[in-house]
This record gives C-alpha cells, structure tokens and sequence, in this order.
C-alpha cells in the first residue's frame, strides 16, 4: 500500500491506496499514530483509491478515531471520498452514524476550519 500525507492549517489529509487488508492496515496504522505523535489531532483519511477494505481496515479506522477523540488529543477523525464498497463495509460495520463521511476531500478538509479546542494537560 502506497500513503501520502499533507499537512493543511486545519488538519492533515492521509491517502492511501489499494486494499485496506491485514497486510496493509499495519502501516496505515503507524501512520495515523505518528501524525497523532505529532499533536496532530485532526486528520481526513481520503478513501478515494481504497478499492477494498477487511475488517483490519475498520479496526484501524475505529482504533485512529478514538485515539483522535481522546481526551488528551481533543480531535477528530473525517473520511473523504470512499467508494461504494468501502461505504458498504462501514454500513455493514454498523460505523456510518458515528463516523463523518464527506464525498471529497475539499468539504472534509472545510468541516476543520474552526480552530481545535485547547487540549488538555496530562
């Protein structure tokens, strides 16, 4: 699986592509929680070139939104522009009412744009 990653002001947009397996989940995993490391809380992950997706994926994407959520991070996880089997497994996972799914990357990236609340001191 190939990642990229690019900081805006208000978030960080993460886009990976191909299958989101177990093979895979792993590294987009380290991902997420090294940009977390970073005090970066808010993050759109763009689905666009995930054609397919296993229940590692799911498990990843719940893992970085509550990792995002915590308390310590005050932020939030967005995905962006997931096809239809990628939206199918999230319905099926019962993920799409907690979960913020936009169509692109551009309202994804604007549902950001007040800054983030002060975090808390651990």
């Amino acid at each position: 699986m190939e990642i990229t990653s690019e900081s805006f002001p208000s978030c960080a947009v993460v886009h990976p592509v191909g299958t989101l397996d177990r093979r895979s989940a792993p590294e987009l995993e380290a991902v997420l929680q090294a940009l977390a490391g970073q005090g970066q809380s808010r993050v759109v992950l763009d689905l666009s070139d995930v054609g397919e997706m296993s229940s590692a994926g799911l498990r990843v994407i719940i893992s970085a939104a509550k990792l995002l959520r915590s308390e310590r991070l005050g932020g939030d996880l967005r995905l962006a522009a997931p096809s239809v089997r990628v939206v199918q497994v999230l319905e099926l996972a019962g993920l799409l009412p907690v979960l913020k799914v936009f169509d692109a990357d551009e309202p994804a990236i604007a549902s950001f744009a007040d800054p983030p609340p002060a975090r808390k001191r651990a």
